[in-house]
């Protein structure tokens, strides 16, 4: 039987009005990787689809909010 297409969410956070652009990106927010510029986002969003495992948190693991404030 083929398997349908995988789907990965993926968290963005820019600082707005940054130049260049600037912000976070995380599958899992306890493994959240920081970006300055196009190039490091696309190198970002190439490593989380490369290895999503990795990024995901593991069962039982407790999420905590980005923002605790």
């Amino acid at each position: 039987m083929e398997e349908g297409p995988r789907h990965l969410h993926v968290d963005l956070e820019f600082e707005v009005g940054s130049d260049p652009i600037r912000g976070r990106l995380a599958v899992n927010p306890k493994a959240a990787r920081n970006f300055q510029g196009w190039i490091e986002l696309a190198a970002a969003l190439e490593s989380v689809m490369s290895s999503p495992a990795e990024a995901e948190p593991q069962v039982g693991s407790a999420v905590c909010p980005a923002n605790s404030s």
